[in-house]
């Protein structure tokens, strides 16, 4: 009996336990959503010629009747008729593809990644800024003038139409053939490079022609895949084919030119100079070949790379120390002038050779002449040193 009631008391006082606790709550959970930047996704806006049937800038010659922007893939293409499309007015897009002719005439086209021109392609004024520019056909360039502002061209580059020029900023690659002719420049706008595997051509009689440095104060750097060729009939620093300063284009005040690259005065009875207002330095190879005539103004610190000199013709100015040997054959011609010494050592076969500028004795360093001129035109210092003269060269002082 004494088990039964203290069974029933421990029955009773667990049920006091359980009665006496608090009902669970179920505690709802937050959710947080993390916030991510807006994205488009890029739309491929197609020409319909709906509007004037020419002007980019028309929201109806175009498939959404909108404008392509930023964030569009824009095509061109009419089969029925070959218009040219006018960029009047500033634009933006990812990509554009045309088979139709068109022309920057006017305003700023900002281009994410490509601009593919499979029909003629003109600047006439206008900008563009940031595109890889490729396809068939080249860009020609007008005297209406126009800017390439950090672009790729893949393609070539026509400067040819007479007084045609353009300006370039914020560096230009050049993968393809720019082409200069008669009056024509390229003004390259404040310090930059021109870089790629491409090439630069004074093509034809180039005369009044040149690659600027502009505006005071500023450098170009010609890349070491660029080479640049040609030249022109005239050989002055007014009338013929510069790059640096031209008398007649113009160009800054104490500019310089940095070459990685190759200048090459490569045609016959042509001239190509190199004419700067501040210094110019070779860290690449200056030559001239098949007749050609180079000349080099404000050439400062080492002469570098000169490449073998056939029968052509190198003159030189500056301050300057011939730090690679130097070879000239064939009826070539060198001269020296400014300010310069010689510890790499020269050799002339059946060439002349020009000391001309100012030198001292003890720095004209070695010189093999066989069958050379040695013409010895320049102001000398005989002050500690004496010129050996190679027997086999006919050497004239005056």
């Amino acid at each position: 009996m004494k088990d039964s009631k203290m069974h029933s008391f421990n029955w009773v006082r667990s049920r006091k336990r359980l009665c006496s606790r608090k009902p669970t709550v179920q505690r709802r959970r937050r959710l947080f959503f993390e916030s991510l930047e807006s994205r488009r996704v890029l739309a491929a806006v197609n020409w319909d010629g709906g509007g004037d049937g020419t002007s980019f800038l028309d929201p109806l010659n175009w498939d959404s009747d909108l404008v392509p922007t930023a964030g569009d893939d824009a095509f061109i293409d009419v089969a029925a008729s070959d218009p040219t499309i006018n960029v009047g007015g500033t634009a933006s897009v990812n990509s554009l593809t045309t088979n139709e002719a068109i022309v920057f005439s006017g305003g700023t086209f900002t281009v994410g990644t490509t601009v593919e021109v499979n029909s003629a392609a003109t600047l006439s004024g206008g900008t563009i800024v940031g595109a890889t520019i490729t396809g068939t056909a080249a860009l020609a360039a007008t005297s209406s003038g126009g800017t390439l502002d950090g672009v790729t061209l893949d393609g070539n580059l026509d400067v040819t139409s007479g007084t045609a020029s353009l300006t370039v900023s914020n560096d230009l690659t050049l993968n393809g053939q720019a082409t200069l002719s008669y009056d024509d420049a390229i003004y390259f706008n404040g310090t930059q490079t021109l870089g790629g595997t491409g090439s630069v051509v004074f093509t034809g009689n180039a005369q009044y022609s040149a690659l600027v440095v502009n505006p005071n104060d500023t450098t170009l750097t010609i890349g070491p895949g660029i080479t640049i060729r040609g030249g022109s009939t005239n050989g002055s620093y007014y009338s013929g084919a510069v790059i640096g300063r031209s008398d007649y284009k113009g160009g800054g005040s104490n500019s310089h030119v940095i070459l990685q690259g190759t200048i090459d005065a490569n045609v016959s009875g042509q001239k190509l100079y190199v004419r700067t207002t501040g210094n110019f330095t070779n860290d690449g190879t200056i030559k001239a070949s098949n007749g050609g005539l180079l000349g080099v103004d404000k050439l400062q610190g080492d002469l570098g790379t000169v490449a073998e000199v056939v029968g052509s013709t190198v003159s030189l100015t500056g301050n300057y120390t011939v730090n690679e040997p130097v070879v000239l054959s064939s009826g070539a011609s060198l001269t020296l002038g400014g300010t310069w010494s010689n510890v790499a050592g020269i050799t002339t076969t059946s060439s002349t050779l020009h000391l001309a500028g100012a030198f001292t004795t003890a720095n004209v360093g070695t010189i093999d002449g066989s069958g050379s001129t040695i013409a010895v035109t320049g102001t000398r210092d005989n002050t500690g040193g004496t010129v050996v003269m190679d027997a086999a060269a006919n050497w004239v002082v005056s």
